[in-house]
């Protein structure tokens, strides 16, 4: 079966075991893995044309009732199809998993994880496919490197090594977002500081 029938397949069952009492399915975002490990993104399938394996989010919302309170949340899971078109839940191989940690009132993280434990997590803005995308082509080239590695120590090292990065990279747009909001400033200021040099003009005449 072509890879584009096995997903939507897939999206299918998953959308049929959800759909019950107290929950319902919503929608799958289609990840495609492309050559040199590329990542492409979209809530459509036509993502996977040309890709020979994929990851499934499917997403949805239950409800749940606990200490009083009746109220809906959100639940995501993940589904790897590798390149012989054999579905994994939660899986990517026999050493690693790739799941989503689904609470109900706090964030929903997405946890790659060996046989030695998780070792690294992150926070996807869940309602934003460009940072989906990110975030799982940054995992994904994380458990590549994992996946080289041949001690606990190795892996150790690569994940302290990835986490600083990751570090660097976010500092790096706080201070782009920070140059930009004081450019703005500046900015404004100019135009009412021309504004205030325009109505002393007037006031003199």
């Amino acid at each position: 079966m072509e890879l584009l029938d096995l997903a939507i397949r897939q999206a299918k069952l998953n959308k049929e075991k959800n759909n019950r009492d107290f929950s319902y399915y919503e929608k799958t975002i289609y990840i495609a893995i492309q050559e040199g490990n590329n990542v492409k993104c979209l809530t459509d399938p036509c993502a996977l044309e040309n890709a020979k394996q994929c990851i499934l989010v499917h997403m949805g919302r239950h409800s749940v009732y606990d200490y009083g309170y009746k109220g809906w949340f959100n639940w995501i899971d993940v589904e790897y199809i590798n390149e012989h078109g054999d579905p994994f839940e939660e899986s990517l191989d026999k050493e690693f998993r790739l799941f989503v940690e689904n609470h109900y009132s706090y964030d929903r993280t997405l946890n790659p994880k060996s046989s030695d434990g998780i070792w690294y997590y992150c926070l996807p803005s869940w309602d934003n496919v460009a940072n989906i995308q990110y975030n799982f082509q940054s995992v994904w080239n994380l458990y590549h490197e994992l996946k080289k590695a041949e001690t606990q120590k190795e892996r150790s090292i690569i994940v302290q090594l990835y986490k600083k990065d990751e570090k660097i990279l976010q500092q790096k747009k706080e201070i782009a977002n920070f140059s930009y909001a004081n450019a703005l400033l500046e900015k404004e200021r100019d135009m009412y500081k021309g504004l205030l040099d325009e109505i002393k003009i007037l006031l003199t005449k």
